[in-house]
């Protein structure tokens, strides 16, 4: 089948890598931010191939519809619905899922349309339920993709924490700060750190209905703990703006936003200290908070002195920013962290920039956040820190 490739991002590469079955598959051209966006004759491919996350509108608006080319021949490929409508190609191209790609999705969606339940298995033996109406991308990639959601953010921390921190796995804790339904610090927990015990913080109680449910599934729920509030600088309520499932904030920046509600918060500090937790023994820190990255840290001064741990969080400039705590965030990690590395570069170009942290005072002002729908820039991104005197 004879295609032609859409990719200003870098995505398509590693994805055809991974689902496509290459011997039906022709590229017979590429348009990048580098190249001229006239498309190719539109004689030679059978479809286009997009791989830009969250911009179906602006294609069709800017380039397909003043190219006159159809929608039935324009294929998002990393939005598994979008495959449904296309079962000839999704048979033809992808990987094992081929055309059942349909059949899921009717599946998922007929779950979705009832209000019901939706269990998403991988292939290494992990499992997840959720609501199907709303589990969005979260669980629906897992349930398409069989794959686990955050399964290479998650592989390259546990790579690079032994690499710059060499953790004794052999007991202690992983934090999981804003641990939704569990789906990351259960998959790194069971399969990189067994002998480790989970905190699970998660102040939402539909989510932290899953996550109780999902620990079973996982048989992870005798050596977890769930926590159920947030993690910020201090001991106080604020308010949780609700979007979905996934996107719960205390910025007001979504124009979804359900419901809203008061939450209570604890710093990481008062925490560990009642309930006697030494700082020593916690191995990791997984921040992922949707802007409130900021807070955590100062809420753990007292922590990251004792114990700069492998640090992965978030990265969202312009909401440390709006919050007020992006000067103390970086007070604290200049103490103790000497550089960072950027996820989603290294997974992309698959080698690894260590920067120094004074880089990240150059992004107080900007408008980038890993939250793109809610930047002026679709930049998605997380950052993972190391600690002074190891590089």
């Amino acid at each position: 089948m004879k295609v032609l490739i859409c990719d200003y991002t870098g995505n398509s590469s590693k994805w055809i890598d991974e689902f496509i079955i290459k011997e039906n598959l022709e590229v017979v051209g590429t348009i990048t931010s580098a190249t001229d966006e006239k498309l190719a004759d539109k004689n030679s491919w059978e479809y286009i191939l997009v791989f830009e996350d969250g911009m179906q509108k602006f294609f069709l608006s800017t380039i397909a519809q003043p190219a006159k080319i159809p929608e039935k021949r324009i294929i998002f490929a990393l939005d598994w619905n979008n495959w449904a409508i296309h079962p000839t190609a999704a048979q033809t191209l992808l990987n094992q899922m081929g055309g059942g790609i349909v059949q899921r999705l009717l599946h998922f969606n007929i779950a979705r349309h009832l209000n019901s339940y939706i269990v998403a298995s991988t292939k290494d033996g992990f499992h997840f339920i959720h609501s199907a109406e709303k589990a969005g991308d979260l669980l629906s990639k897992v349930y398409f993709t069989r794959k686990n959601f955050s399964a290479d953010e998650l592989d390259l921390l546990n790579q690079l924490a032994k690499e710059f921190y060499n953790v004794d796995n052999s007991a202690g804790y992983f934090l999981d700060i804003g641990a939704h339904i569990g789906t990351s610090g259960i998959y790194f927990v069971k399969k990189f750190a067994p002998n480790l015990k989970l905190i699970a913080f998660e102040p939402d109680a539909e989510n932290v209905k899953f996550l109780r449910i999902n620990l079973i599934l996982n048989d992870m729920e005798e050596s977890t703990v769930i926590e159920q509030y947030a993690v910020g600088a201090t001991d106080s309520e604020q308010i949780l703006y609700k979007a979905g499932s996934g996107a719960h904030s205390f910025f007001n920046y979504r124009n979804d936003v359900e419901s809203s509600e008061s939450m209570k918060i604890a710093s990481l500090d008062s925490y560990l200290a009642k309930n006697n937790i030494r700082p020593e023994e916690i191995k990791y820190l997984w921040i992922d908070t949707e802007g409130f990255e900021a807070q955590v840290v100062v809420g753990a001064k007292n922590l990251l002195a004792e114990n700069p741990a492998p640090l992965y969080m978030e990265f969202s400039p312009t909401f440390w920013n709006k919050s007020g705590y992006y000067d103390k965030m970086m007070e604290i990690l200049l103490q103790h962290y000497d550089k960072f590395i950027f996820i989603g570069e290294t997974l992309k170009k698959g080698t690894k920039t260590l920067q120094p942290i004074e880089k990240l005072w150059e992004f107080k002002n900007s408008t980038i956040n890993r939250m793109g729908a809610a930047s002026e820039e679709l930049v998605r991104e997380n950052i993972f820190l190391i600690r002074r005197n190891l590089t």
